[in-house]
């Protein structure tokens, strides 16, 4: 029989195989050869980008880093001509650009050039999320406020003057430097910053807001207990605060332009969304707004407890409380977010962490459990959904380094601060030294390198990290200085048929490929 018809008529894989198998043992050297010459001619791969229809070869290409149609065009003519074709990267920009994200320095004078911006924003989310800047500018300075330095859009501020009676303001983009200041010797009580405006008040109860394109400065007096809470979007501010002895709570929500305010009162006692809450004390409420300026909404955030050393004196478990309000008053949305094992909680910090309204909650916590011992806890919290949620590429501490304690969502890590922007995370992290350092996280729960550090713990009290899709700011008192971490260039010029691969390289160059 023919040897060829008889592999052939072999009904399975096991059978074939084995056929090979006992082939392969009947083989004299020089017939061995001749095998080994035959299969050497052969080729085996598959060219997927070239014989692939486009829509497939898109679809394979999600799953990389945002680099790879870049670096692999490089391969052949025929993978340059396909990589080129912008729909593949497009769908990977789109997982993480949208509409609402302002556009890149200089995206405005490439957008006749679509291959050009699609480039420019690959380069972008490649150095972001491999934690890879363009450049670090030192600001050294004096920060004698841990609570009022902040980053938003292209501005940092912070108070510099240990009289506390002027803020420095920095201009990031354009290196441009100003300062505002309160009237006479007054001392700033507590600032906040948008993209557009600086607030500041002072402690006679003065209400400072400030353009921070133009430098006008707009100022109006209001009852001390009003700036107690004060938010800032776009252009409007919103402060609020309950008078002594009062149970209502005032609002006030001003515009810049037209300089004029609304005022809102939310009774904390008689009626929802208030009157469920577990504390009865007024005084155990910790308030936060926060503004919605497309809809002119507002969210008002409670939460409970006071942080006791007495078990008697606690409640086992407590909430954040949120209510949302249209501009009349009228209560569209309430619910909570309850920890289980908390006794008290406090939020200290909100920040927005994407362009689609996304905001983290900074708690500050006291477990039932353990009553010294307080912990950070931090909370993301979607104003489009209503709804809290633990983000999923969230570091967590590990048991050997971090207090674990249970809760409603699994262990709560102790995570001293940690700042992110859609899915990076920058975070700062005990060492078993006790040191402090500055780790880029990344996209996938693991340390990738440390930024800073390490600090020792007597000097880490005024460290702090502020995160948006351009910038990466530490400001810290312990060297009394400002780093800024910079991923977008000064200039950009026309991109030519050949990607600057460097720039896209794995290793040794500016950027990493180790994105996932």
């Amino acid at each position: 029989m023919d040897p060829v018809r008889a592999f052939r008529l072999l009904d399975t894989k096991r059978d074939r195989t084995a056929a090979l198998e006992a082939l392969i043992h009947e083989l004299d050297p020089y017939e061995w050869r001749s095998m080994q010459s035959a299969l050497s001619r052969r080729s085996f791969s598959c060219d997927i980008v070239g014989r692939l229809p486009i829509e497939l070869v898109t679809e394979v290409f999600t799953y990389l880093d945002v680099a790879a149609p870049y670096r692999l065009q490089a391969v052949s003519k025929r993978w340059n001509t396909v990589l080129r074709d912008t729909d593949i990267v497009k769908k990977l920009l789109r997982q993480w650009y949208t509409r609402n994200d302002s556009p890149l320095p200089g995206e405005s004078t490439l957008k006749d050039n679509d291959y050009a911006v699609c480039q420019l924003k690959a380069e972008h989310m490649h150095r972001f999320r491999g934690g890879n800047p363009v450049r670090t500018i030192t600001i050294p300075t004096r920060i004698d406020s841990f609570d009022n330095n902040f980053l938003c859009g292209d501005y940092i501020c912070w108070v510099s003057d240990a009289s506390r009676r002027s803020i420095e303001i920095r201009n990031l983009r354009t290196g441009q430097a100003s300062k505002a200041a309160c009237d006479g010797r007054q001392q700033i009580r507590k600032v906040v910053l948008s993209e557009h405006l600086v607030v500041f008040t002072s402690f006679d109860g003065r209400f400072h807001v400030q353009s921070l394109a133009s430098g006008e400065q707009k100022s109006l007096n209001l009852p001390r207990y009003v700036l107690d809470h004060v938010s800032c979007r776009d252009r409007t501010v919103v402060c609020g605060g309950v008078a002594p002895g009062s149970t209502v709570l005032d609002i006030y929500t001003i515009d810049f332009d037209e300089f004029r305010g609304r005022s809102l009162q939310l009774s904390l006692v008689d009626s929802p969304p208030f009157i469920h809450r577990i504390t009865k004390s007024l005084n155990d409420i910790y308030l936060t707004l926060l503004l919605d300026p497309m809809t002119r909404n507002l969210f008002v955030f409670t939460s409970e407890g006071q942080f006791e050393q007495d078990p008697d004196m606690i409640s086992p478990n407590v909430s954040i409380h949120y209510s949302r309000f249209d501009v009349g008053g009228k209560l569209l949305v309430n619910g909570s977010f309850k920890f289980d094992g908390i006794s008290s909680i406090k939020i200290d910090d909100v920040r927005p962490v994407d362009a689609e309204g996304c905001f983290a909650l900074s708690t500050f916590c006291q477990p039932s459990s353990d009553l010294r011992n307080a912990f950070s806890k931090i909370l993301e919290f979607n104003t489009k959904t209503n709804t809290f949620i633990d983000p999923p590429q969230c570091p967590k501490g590990q048991p050997e380094e971090f207090g674990l304690i249970p809760g409603v969502d699994g262990l709560i890590p102790w995570l001293d601060e940690i700042s992110w922007w859609k899915d990076t995370f920058f975070e700062e992290r005990w060492d078993t030294t006790g040191h402090k350092a500055v780790w880029h996280v990344g996209t996938n729960r693991k340390l990738s390198k440390t930024w800073r550090g390490p600090v020792d713990r007597e000097r880490s009290r005024i460290v702090t990290v502020y995160v948006n899709g351009l910038f990466v700011v530490l400001f810290d008192g312990s060297r009394n200085l400002i780093e800024v971490h910079r991923f977008t260039e000064d200039n950009v010029h026309v991109i030519g048929q050949q990607p600057d691969v460097k720039n896209f390289s794995r290793g040794g160059g500016a950027l990493e490929g180790n994105v996932q």
